[in-house]
């Protein structure tokens, strides 16, 4: 983030463009079923970045225009991302030998 006294809501360009690459390289990492727990872990520490603001009610009119039924864009990017760490909870399950169970 910019650092001139002014707290900013958007990252800069470069760190748009490395947290678009470590998410494209987590996902591929997921898809092939390479360095699955690498992959996990990163997640992880990306989406609890991602959650601060919903989590923490720091910018509640950031992520909701109405709480908690009218999600703004940046809202519905983070509840897409707790969708995101739901599967990756169920991936890292069946990592450690569980099962699906319909």
């Amino acid at each position: 983030m910019r650092h001139d006294g002014e707290a900013h809501v958007w990252p800069s360009a470069a760190e748009n463009g490395a947290g678009g690459a470590g998410g494209l390289g987590d996902g591929g990492r997921l898809v092939f079923g390479v360095q699955l727990r690498l992959a996990l872990g990163l997640l992880f520490l990306q989406m609890a970045g991602t959650l601060t603001p919903l989590l923490l009610f720091l910018f509640p009119a950031i992520t909701f225009a109405r709480f908690p039924f009218a999600p703004t864009m940046e809202g519905q990017y983070i509840l897409k991302n707790l969708v995101l760490m739901s599967a990756a909870i169920v991936v890292g399950a069946t990592m450690r030998g569980g099962r699906l169970v319909a």
